[in-house]
């Protein structure tokens, strides 16, 4: 079993574990989790407004969901640099896995980091190095934006998108397609955020916009604009 659970609470207001979920959501080797697709666990064990998990809530989470590892860190600024701490454990017995500490210059930055977090998890896992490079899938800037602003307002959109305020997910989409037209992810969140508000014309519309930039969409997501 190498079904990873991905403890998005501690890391950068979800942002960086959310980058980190579409960028291991693309192997083909591994079953990624991220809180929102444990909802169900989550509410039934009384977790889904934990602002954080103690170790116990860790384990139970992993035997609920069926969860061969989970992953939690923290984001700290040092200076001029930002520190990113991940923790990889095997929560129903508590051993730790791995233990990974990565720089970032600035914001800007997350992007190959995150691919490099990827990497270092699948090789925690117990990857071989030919199966993580045939496995890496594309960058995350390739299947999300270059752009910096951009996603910051699409990272504080998904916040807003989870709490199901629609109007408030679309400004900052919005914002993000501004900072960068060609965004396909954006336009997917946008077009599920207008038809929860029933709006179906609308979310059609905007599911072909994405179709059409369907080349800059991760693995998979492409089907469910079609």
């Amino acid at each position: 079993n190498t079904t990873l659970f991905l403890s998005a609470r501690v890391l950068w207001r979800e942002g960086l574990a959310r980058l980190l979920f579409i960028d291991l959501s693309q192997s083909k080797l591994i079953d990624v989790r991220d809180a929102s697709s444990l909802d169900g666990v989550l509410k039934k064990l009384n977790l889904d407004k934990a602002a954080r998990y103690a170790r116990e809530d860790l384990a139970r989470i992993a035997s609920e969901g069926r969860l061969a590892y989970v992953a939690t860190g923290s984001l700290m600024k040092v200076g001029a640099e930002l520190l990113i701490t991940l923790l990889l454990e095997k929560p129903r017995t508590g051993q730790v896995v791995a233990s990974i500490e990565l720089t970032c210059q600035n914001e800007a930055d997350f992007g190959t980091k995150t691919d490099e977090l990827a990497a270092r998890i699948k090789a925690a896992v117990g990857l071989r190095p030919e199966q993580i490079t045939a496995d890496a899938g594309r960058a995350i800037q390739e299947v999300t934006t270059r752009s910096p602003e951009a996603m910051k307002y699409y990272l504080q959109a998904y916040e807003d998108f989870r709490l199901m305020d629609y109007a408030k997910t679309r400004g900052l989409l919005e914002r993000a397609i501004e900072c960068d037209p060609d965004f396909a992810m954006a336009y997917v969140m946008l077009a599920v955020s207008f038809e929860g508000d029933a709006q179906y014309a609308k979310g059609r519309e905007l599911r072909k916009k994405a179709l059409d930039l369907r080349a800059r969409l991760p693995e998979g997501e492409g089907d469910m604009v079609e």
